[in-house]
């Protein structure tokens, strides 16, 4: 997108939107006048099927909230920051269930105004500074969901926690994948304040590359029974308002997650097609899954349902009923594991 005044400057320009490759540009216009929105492929393209919608005008839109997420069950107001915003705060209308949900201020509509935000079952609780370092690390305990910002460049939250010997810790921030700019890096500390570890990327394999895994994570074992700590900054040393995170310390809570290739398939009636499904193992669950379909139309039958203890993939057949369906058919695979 690019936005030229009436003499043909160019007075803004956009190429995508945080993490999105749909670009936005907020403008205030100094003067009255005509001004031309000019669209393009960034790469010069063009078919019959690049299509797109824009929304044009003095409307609302939200370029960030805090905090990015919520208890399971107790969501409350959230601060908004955007433009033609007639409120400070809204209280974002959450589904059941753990996991990313995509909220929107009310009367903006989730298509183009759509927000991450994060459903956790774990008690949360926000960042009290100052608590810029050991001296004066913030307690919590584990388990939590700490809301936080890296308020201002070169800013640093120290998070000080009891640990127990042998005790596994995962601690992860969760901050590009809710559209937050920061980039963050996390470190363990001893109870001399020593670094123990640290981490800048982790990849999530359930996540594509628009976030560049920009996300960190720690798994770690406690040597012994003592104050430890946990120091998250900006790896660039940026920071801001917008530049919140999420930071969940608990155990390992062994999981996995499934994603089916090809996501959409065409067969005969009768046919049998291959399709090859991926575990996302997490925390170091690495038992057998058994596959089914999820009350599945009648006809439809899955070959070679398990992937075996170990194996990240597993590629199997569907087989299509005999007679053929006029309209498309959802279907829906399930996942079964007995974990510790």
């Amino acid at each position: 997108l690019a936005l030229y005044d009436a003499s043909g400057n160019e007075v803004a320009f956009g190429d995508d939107f945080k993490c999105s490759v749909d670009p936005v540009v907020y403008y205030e216009a100094p003067a009255d006048g005509e001004y031309v929105l000019e669209i393009k492929d960034a790469l010069y393209r063009g078919r019959e099927d690049f299509v797109y919608r824009i929304a044009v005008g003095e409307v609302p839109f939200v370029t960030g909230i805090f905090p990015m997420g919520a208890r399971e069950g107790e969501s409350g107001p959230v601060e908004i920051r955007g433009w033609n915003l007639t409120q400070a705060r809204f209280t974002p209308e959450v589904g059941a269930g753990a996991g990313i949900q995509e909220v929107a201020l009310p009367g903006t509509g989730v298509g183009w105004n759509g927000l991450p935000f994060a459903v956790d079952a774990l008690p949360e609780c926000g960042e009290q500074e100052p608590n810029n370092d050991v001296g004066s690390a913030q307690r919590v305990m584990v388990p939590v969901v700490v809301n936080g910002r890296i308020g201002e460049t070169g800013d640093w939250d120290v998070y000080r926690i009891a640990g127990r010997a042998g005790a596994e810790i995962i601690a992860g921030v969760w901050a590009r994948r809710l559209n937050s700019p920061m980039d963050s890096v996390v470190k363990f500390l001893a109870p001399n304040g020593k670094e123990m570890s640290s981490n800048d990327d982790n990849e999530d394999r359930g996540q594509g590359l628009e976030t560049h895994h920009a996300d960190s994570r720690l798994k770690l074992r406690i040597p012994a029974n003592g104050t430890y700590y946990l120091r998250v900054g900006d790896t660039q040393r940026h920071g801001g308002e917008e530049y919140a995170y999420r930071l969940r310390v608990s155990q390992p809570e062994p999981d996995f997650g499934l994603r089916v290739v090809p996501s959409s398939v065409n067969g005969r009636a009768g046919a049998s097609v291959p399709l090859t499904v991926y575990a996302l193992r997490r925390d170091g669950f690495s038992g057998s899954i058994d596959l089914s379909l999820k009350d599945p139309p009648a006809g439809f039958r899955l070959s070679g349902g398990k992937i075996p203890a170990g194996e990240d993939k597993l590629r199997l057949t569907l087989t299509m009923p005999d007679a053929p369906s006029p309209l498309p058919v959802r279907l829906e695979m399930e996942g079964r594991a007995t974990i510790q």
